[in-house]
């Protein structure tokens, strides 16, 4: 069968077929490299994304010769970095001032993205009368560009659509454009892997010519002002116009004053394949993890919880005072069905008297949801059982009341979201975001509860030894 393409339909790839004999004419052979150039730009952008592959280092160091005052200078290393439409950026290691950077000058101080940007140039260039009859060559370098303001990269997960499951499968078709839907829709690194790169600027002096609308950024710099009187080599233009030799009138300049890439980093970093990477980092999927409890503030007292703490807590019992008992809140709403008394624990360990063994109690309580929407919760609160509390806490004697440890135990393994997912158990104090670290463990607080206060004749829990005596 055979197939044409529709005349308004243009191939996207075109090379000379040569047969032997044949004239093989420049344009012919042009027309082979520049669609090499093509396809390797293309599979570039497709394959691996855009940004830093290796190296773009920047540094601040201060150059000056004997008798003049130093200045400070960029030194960018020796790197790889592919543009938003997957051109090779290749440089070595290179001095820039901002003499040296193309685009309009800064004209104030702040904070300015160093940005790398695709540049060629033609050699010896078209009408040259020195060129002789050697062949012309097409050079390909960097130039750079300076854009006010300093934006981080943002190279975490996107954001999962609320209520809908998604599947591996679906995540995937969704992150490379092959189906349509909500967030996370198309990622970013292919906006442009349906265009072609713009025409090219020439630039200030010299044959180069560079494409302004693609760059990398690579860095973060602080420019400051500097007063003085302008010398013989200004630094930005503020001294002396461009091209005018006229001083300003106010003789300020601007100087670049250090790389704070640390700070911000504005650098977008190729890890040879976006989506990899997002996979790796399990983006496609977001477990439950606790959010925050009511007892932040008893993570490591010194010298243990004091018992009138953990007897007001735990004897709150008011859903609207959920915050100041003992509740869990959580990241993603998990199913009210699996918050029972097996996968929430309340246990208290204290020492037995002949042989200081450990023995352990689970307390009663009842498990209630918090912030219920349909068959899904928000949090779980922990209600003590009135009896274990009249016994426990309240009565007259208590097992307890020499002191004891508390611990409150999430069963990961039986927790589960509206996705079917179980409780990522780590802990609210660590900063983990990268993949799941500890899906289905489970998560546990433990206290040293202090002992209780002696009874007052009137039967109720008294004050301690040192409140009664009057000591301080």
């Amino acid at each position: 069968m055979n197939t044409t393409v529709a005349a308004h339909h243009e191939p996207w790839s075109k090379r000379p077929l040569f047969a032997p004999r044949q004239l093989l004419d420049a344009a012919r052979l042009n027309a082979a490299l520049d669609d090499e150039l093509e396809r390797q730009r293309v599979l570039n952008l497709a394959l691996h994304g855009w940004g830093v592959v290796s190296g773009f280092g920047v540094e601040v160091r201060e150059l000056g010769r004997d008798g003049q005052q130093p200045r400070k200078r960029l030194l960018v290393g020796c790197g790889v970095a592919l543009d938003p439409f997957g051109r090779m950026l290749r440089t070595d290691d290179r001095w820039l001032s901002l003499n040296d950077v193309e685009g309009p000058p800064p004209k104030s101080g702040g904070r300015y993205t160093l940005v790398a940007h695709h540049a060629e140039r033609l050699d010896p260039p078209h009408g040259d009368s020195c060129g002789g009859t050697g062949p012309q060559w097409r050079e390909y370098d960097v130039v750079y560009t300076l854009q006010h303001g300093c934006e981080p990269h943002d190279d975490r997960c996107p954001p999962l659509p609320e209520g809908e499951c998604l599947s591996r499968t679906d995540y995937v078709r969704r992150r490379i454009g092959s189906v349509r839907g909500k967030v996370p829709d198309r990622s970013k690194d292919l906006d442009h892997a349906c265009e072609r790169p713009g025409s090219l600027r020439a630039t200030r002096c010299g044959s180069w010519c560079y494409d302004p609308a693609a760059g990398v950024p690579i860095a973060c710099v602080e420019i400051r002002e500097r007063g003085g009187k302008p010398d013989a080599t200004p630094v930005a233009g503020h001294t002396r116009a461009r091209g005018t030799g006229s001083s300003a009138p106010d003789a300020r300049c601007l100087v670049i004053e250090e790389v704070c890439t640390d700070e911000c980093s504005p650098v977008p970093h190729v890890y040879r394949n976006p989506l990899l990477l997002e996979l790796l980092n399990c983006c496609d999927v977001t477990l439950p993890r606790v959010e925050r409890v009511s007892w932040s503030e008893w993570t490591g007292p010194p010298g243990g919880v004091p018992w009138d703490e953990f007897s007001t807590r735990v004897q709150v019992g008011d859903e609207s005072r959920a915050a100041d008992g003992f509740a869990i809140w959580f990241t993603r709403p998990v199913r009210a069905d699996t918050l029972t008394t097996a996968s929430v624990l309340l246990t208290a360990f204290r020492q037995e008297e002949l042989a200081d063994y450990w023995e352990s109690g689970r307390v009663p309580i009842e498990v209630r949801p918090l912030e219920l929407v349909g068959e899904v919760a928000r949090g779980v609160q922990l209600v003590a059982d009135s009896e274990w509390l009249a016994a426990e806490v309240t009565g007259r004697r208590s097992s307890l009341t020499g002191g004891f440890r508390l611990e409150i135990t999430l069963r990961g393994q039986l927790l589960r979201d509206d996705c079917g997912h179980m409780l990522d158990a780590v802990p609210t104090d660590v900063d983990c975001t990268r993949c799941q670290r500890r899906p289905g463990d489970d998560l546990i607080w433990a206290f040293e509860v202090g002992k209780r206060a002696p009874y007052d004749s009137g039967g109720a829990p008294g004050q301690n030894e040192s409140t009664r005596t009057g000591e301080s």
